[in-house]
């Protein structure tokens, strides 16, 4: 088992391993969980296994702190998904300082509120741990259950960019200023 990277009331992000690769396919193999996330669309074992490749190749491309983590079920330990804290892909491809906040969730664990755990996870982890000042958010016009993940968040939508993935997106801000005030409210 790898070890904790921070934790929510019913979730333990970790580094994804190589036990996982079963479970990352279920994930991503699944055509209503990629509809959005072409990229990570996966058929094959094989394929699951360079998936979790590129995913540990996180941990150290993006710094200490930041990478995409399984988001695993306290109460019995299934990974429900993955949680993201990382730089930002400019418009070419090329990395950038803006960090992204974002999450992948499997079908049968929607509507349980879990991608706005893992996210509210990740943004405190974010702004606490990591020291961030600004954490963005992007995804297609068309996801709706990702926009309304942010609107929960509280979130701050600032209109169209193309300045990631090299793609039109949706951008989505939280400072830690508004964080803050965000948690201490009652």
């Amino acid at each position: 088992m790898s070890e904790t990277v921070f934790e929510t009331d019913r979730l333990t992000m970790r580094e994804w391993t190589e036990g996982d690769v079963p479970r990352l396919l279920e994930i991503y193999s699944d055509p209503e969980v990629t509809e959005h996330l072409t990229k990570c669309a996966l058929s094959t074992l094989e394929e699951a296994q360079t998936f979790l490749t590129r995913l540990v190749r996180t941990y150290t491309m993006f710094g200490d702190g930041y990478g995409l983590w399984a988001a695993v079920r306290k109460s019995d330990g299934l990974p429900v998904g993955t949680v993201v804290l990382k730089h930002l892909p400019g418009e070419d491809g090329s990395g950038t300082s803006d960090v992204e906040v974002g999450w992948h969730l499997a079908r049968e664990c929607w509507n349980h509120g879990y991608a706005t755990e893992m996210a509210r996870g990740a943004l405190s982890h974010g702004f606490t741990r990591q020291g961030d000042t600004v954490i963005w958010a992007v995804t297609e016009e068309e996801n709706l259950r990702s926009l309304a993940v942010m609107e929960r968040l509280g979130m701050v939508h600032r209109g169209m960019t193309r300045a990631y993935y090299g793609m039109e997106c949706v951008l989505f801000e939280m400072t830690a200023e508004r964080w803050r005030a965000l948690r201490s409210s009652p």
